[in-house]
């Protein structure tokens, strides 16, 4: 069962001005019985994935607003 724990990065969804990609990851949430474990993991896998992304000349897109003014 090895195999079905390996880290995998999908593409999750083609918008329409970005390709979503999906970080799937195992942790064995047994040896814990903390959330608060499965939530800092989590959270430093997105730090993580975001450096990394950084670094390869990728960035977060920007939320971009049109304004129409069809009044002129």
């Amino acid at each position: 069962m090895k195999e079905d724990k390996k880290t995998a990065v999908v593409i999750n969804e083609l918008a329409t001005n970005t390709i979503n990609v999906q970080v799937l990851f195992w942790i064995g949430t047994f040896q814990s019985t903390s959330r608060t474990f499965h939530h800092t993991i989590r959270s430093q896998v997105m730090n993580d994935v975001v450096v990394e992304l950084t670094k390869k000349g990728f960035y977060l897109p920007a939320n971009i607003v049109e304004i129409k003014n069809y009044k002129q």
